[in-house]
């Protein structure tokens, strides 16, 4: 954490099975003592559990329409014990390599994580998850952050490389800062949607993902995150 915000990497979780661990996610956001939360979860299962549990007989939009169900169910329980003021969630990344992580995952196939599915593919199941979380939240009071439409773009004329820190996770003084432009935004002028990256230079707002500083790596994939101090004021503050 930094000065604002906490993580709680309490992955691997998929989004399908959160709900599994809502007692003790509950538990970590009633002992937070914090106004607002982020969920993060979904990049797996979009990555590589659509793709491998879809059949003849079960479509991959109805394996999505599985795995949204369960992940909805699990928001909704906790945001309806009123533990925080705002829950944000958090969309998933795109893809960008074909085959990301291809020597590693040739000699473990059978991971859970292992990416299945096209380029193409992975990323329809992904903007299809965001989509339907995004109306869930909106639907539900809850606000929906993400810079997956921004990000597919920058992908596409070669300029995504910055926001990257390997072939799958994003760079968390980077990706982070754009998440937390929307939230301010999202309280300061009550916008519920908002994907851009901006070009600011203000890194001092900057997410600082992971348990310690010294273990930040990347952005994790399912966690949870909470406003710090600093974070509550300012909301305080533009309420006022």
């Amino acid at each position: 954490r930094n000065n604002q915000y906490n993580c709680f990497v309490v992955g691997p979780v998929l989004a399908y099975n959160a709900i599994n661990r809502r007692d003790e996610i509950v538990n970590l956001v009633r002992g937070s003592g914090c106004n607002n939360v982020i969920y993060n979860f979904g990049e797996i299962d979009c990555r590589a559990q659509v793709k491998k549990r879809s059949t003849t007989t079960m479509s991959t939009e109805d394996v999505l329409d599985d795995i949204i169900k369960n992940y909805t169910n699990f928001l909704l329980y906790i945001k309806n014990m009123n533990l925080v003021t705002r829950t944000f969630v958090c969309g998933v990344l795109p893809c960008y390599l074909e085959k990301p992580f291809e020597s590693y995952y040739k000699r473990f196939y059978d991971e859970f994580d292992t990416p299945r599915g096209t380029l193409e593919e992975r990323n329809y199941y992904k903007k299809y998850f965001n989509d339907q979380v995004e109306k869930f939240c909106n639907e539900n009071g809850m606000f929906f952050i993400s810079i997956f439409d921004s990000l597919l773009e920058s992908i596409k004329i070669g300029d995504h490389e910055k926001y990257y820190i390997d072939d799958i996770h994003g760079v968390p003084g980077i990706v982070s800062k754009e998440l937390e432009e929307q939230i301010e935004n999202i309280i300061k002028y009550n916008i519920y949607k908002c994907d851009t990256l901006g070009n600011r230079n203000n890194f001092n707002k900057a997410l600082l993902i992971g348990n310690k500083p010294e273990d930040i790596k990347c952005v994790p994939s399912q966690a949870v995150y909470f406003d710090w101090a600093t974070a509550n004021n300012v909301f305080q503050r533009r309420e006022e």
